[in-house]
């Protein structure tokens, strides 16, 4: 006698129907899968295919997600947007105005004009008192964007746990999130995330709602000047201007 095996035939359509769902949860969401030809049959046929499968609600295709969703943060233009750039603007402006107060004798003009070689032979040289209050202000500058780039790092790192954290609050994804800070986000990030970026969205919505900008709300330079390191020059009434301090543009 021999024995017989009976093999249940696969069933492919669960595996098909649960393989896009893994495949819209992995682009951004049924309608970003679907967004070649929206109105197309083809497109009904898989939306109602979709919608019968994990339903209405978006939370459930999050689920089948199965790649990692990644963050891309450009740090410097989230924080230009949220006007975080003035209050530096505003502390060179001062800075500028401080150094017009020195009172340093300057000739402005085309090199080589005579008229401006001539005053430049003419020019009366900076006391001491002048260059130690010039060198002050250059020190400054220099603290000031320094500490512009620790306040950037450091909101970074602030924005980053999060959007961490947000996501652990999300049902139903189980996959990692990478969160990549930098400067200037490139457009091969933009192009892949604009897809999924309903959820990125939504991620960095509350990110930024709970983290607190640079500086808690103080100006730049009273924050350098009060740790004592340098201090601004005294400012003397200004009878001639000097070149202003350079600020972003």
């Amino acid at each position: 006698m021999f024995a017989t095996s009976v093999h249940e035939p696969a069933d492919w359509a669960e595996f098909v129907t649960h393989a896009l769902a893994g495949a819209a949860a992995n682009i951004g969401g049924i309608e970003a899968i679907l967004a070649g030809r929206p109105g197309s049959w083809e497109a009904d046929g898989v939306r109602n295919l979709l919608t019968s499968t994990v339903g209405h609600d978006k939370e459930n295709l999050l689920e089948h997600r199965r790649e990692a969703l990644v963050v891309e943060v450009d740090i410097d233009e989230l924080l230009t947007d949220m006007g975080a750039w003035e209050p530096y603007d505003e502390a060179s402006r001062e800075l500028a105005r401080r150094y017009d107060a020195i009172g340093i004798a300057t000739v402005t003009g085309d090199p080589g004009d005579p008229l401006v070689e001539e005053g430049l032979r003419r020019l009366e040289p900076a006391t001491e008192e002048q260059d130690r209050q010039a060198d002050s202000i250059a020190e400054l500058e220099e603290r000031l964007e320094e500490q512009r780039l620790q306040d950037w790092a450091s909101y970074g790192r602030a924005l980053q746990a999060a959007v961490e954290a947000e996501a652990g609050r999300l049902a139903g994804l189980a996959v990692p999130v990478i969160v990549r800070v930098q400067q200037e986000a490139s457009r091969a990030a933009d192009e892949r995330t604009c897809a999924t970026w309903g959820l990125i969205d939504q991620l960095l919505t509350v990110a930024v709602q709970v983290t607190e900008l640079p500086g808690g709300g103080r100006p730049p330079l009273s924050r350098l000047e009060v740790t004592g390191h340098a201090s601004g020059a005294a400012q003397p009434p200004a009878d001639s201007a000097g070149p202003s301090a350079p600020g972003r543009t």
